[in-house]
């Protein structure tokens, strides 16, 4: 704990590669398969994780120790490998032992744990200097997830503060993770619609205007056989990524500001959701980028959310049926108020226009731009026909195990 936002950056940035240990306790007896598969690197993210110590500790508990900080990291590679964390203990971070502190509690680092400390900093930092060379959009990435990080941390600290209170962190602490958070935000340019920085207004419309598409959203072809993708993609390169169940929305930014927002509707006609969409849980309100940028994406409700929404209805024929039919509801809301509670998330798949901005024709560079300017794009792959196989068998499994 520490009012020092220079030490809490140098120490938690994953560019840094500095240790953080973990005790974890998941639903399902630890085996040797799986201590192979979190310590070789598991995809998460668009990104594979890097290597990392991983120590059977009893029946359903094992030690892990990470060189990144990726978001909700651990929870994500067990996930994967068909596992859910039941309890995650941060025991260690660099050398400094937390031990067994219970959340709120603190302890003075002692002088020799802030010497080591400062001098690894010092050896990481010369070590930069000497030659290591990180790209800068690779720098950009981490700084972007980092930010993302650090909403999620405040927004649960403020939660539980002023909802449940419990304290979490200090004063100093939150302080300090707050400013971090305004610097990366005027660093990158990028500001969350869920960041603690902003207040969104809340709004209830009497009716939601309709607007007529630039261009018609037409139905994608559909096919269940792998032959007819290798078919598709031939000899070339192709991305492949998940078809996700929600509604699908058109963003348009101007001036680097979220500008509108409207669903695909019948595919020629949309309704206007721009006040619901800046309540989603992770739509930018602001981007670096300045010319007019539009996109789709996918507005979607995680189960654990659906489940908790149904279980609040008393009236069992008023329940929603499914996520996709609760996400199309708290969309489509007069009141922004019900859609921010609803937790609705955006993953954007297709870039449609972004004003002098040359992506050489490749949907993967559009999407990685559009993950460099804060939004959170489809799980995605590129792959050649001969790889097309493995990775079908690779979302079929992830499927099954949702």
């Amino acid at each position: 704990m520490t009012n020092n936002g220079d030490i809490i950056n140098r120490m938690m940035r994953a560019a840094n590669k500095h240790e953080k240990e973990y005790k974890v306790t998941v639903d399902k007896p630890v085996t040797d398969e799986f201590l192979k598969e979190m310590a070789g690197g598991v995809p998460i993210l668009d990104t594979v994780t890097r290597p990392c110590q991983v120590e059977k500790l009893g029946k359903y508990k094992f030690k892990i120790i990470l060189t990144q900080g990726l978001n909700r990291q651990i929870r994500r590679m067990c996930e994967v490998l068909g596992y859910e964390v039941k309890e995650l203990r941060r025991v260690r971070i660099m050398n400094i032992e937390l031990g067994n502190l219970k959340p709120g509690e603190y302890r003075k680092v002692t002088d020799q744990e802030l010497n080591e400390l400062y001098e690894l900093i010092r050896i990481q930092s010369q070590s930069l200097h000497r030659g290591t060379i990180i790209k800068s959009v690779d720098l950009d990435m981490d700084k972007m997830k980092r930010m993302q990080e650090l909403v999620e941390l405040l927004n649960k600290a403020g939660k539980a503060y002023y909802q449940d209170a419990q304290e979490i962190m200090s004063n100093y602490e939150y302080d300090a993770l707050y400013d971090e958070l305004k610097g990366l935000e005027e660093e990158l340019g990028t500001v969350m619609a869920s960041s603690p920085t902003v207040n969104v207004g809340y709004e209830v419309l009497s009716e939601l205007p309709k607007e007529r598409h630039e261009s018609p959203m037409l139905s994608l072809d559909k096919t269940k056989e792998v032959t007819r993708l290798k078919e598709f993609v031939g000899d070339q390169t192709a991305v492949i990524s998940w078809k996700m169940d929600g509604l699908t929305i058109v963003l348009t930014y101007r001036d680097g500001e979220l500008f509108k927002a409207v669903t695909r509707g019948n595919g020629e006609v949309g309704e206007v959701i721009t006040n619901n969409a800046k309540v989603f849980k992770n739509v930018p309100l602001h981007i670096p980028y300045k010319g007019e940028l539009i996109l789709r994406g996918e507005a979607v409700i995680g189960y654990k959310d659906f489940e908790r929404i149904n279980e609040e209805i008393d009236d069992v024929d008023a329940k929603y049926k499914n996520p996709r039919n609760l996400c199309s509801g708290s969309v489509r809301q007069l009141n922004n108020k019900i859609t921010a509670q609803r937790n609705v998330k955006f993953y954007a798949f297709t870039l449609v226009r972004a004003e002098n901005v040359d992506f050489h024709n490749s949907r993967k560079e559009q999407l990685d731009w559009l993950e460099h300017q804060g939004f959170d794009v489809v799980e995605h792959y590129l792959v050649t026909r001969e790889e097309l196989d493995e990775k079908v068998a690779f979302f079929c499994r992830k499927d099954r195990r949702k």
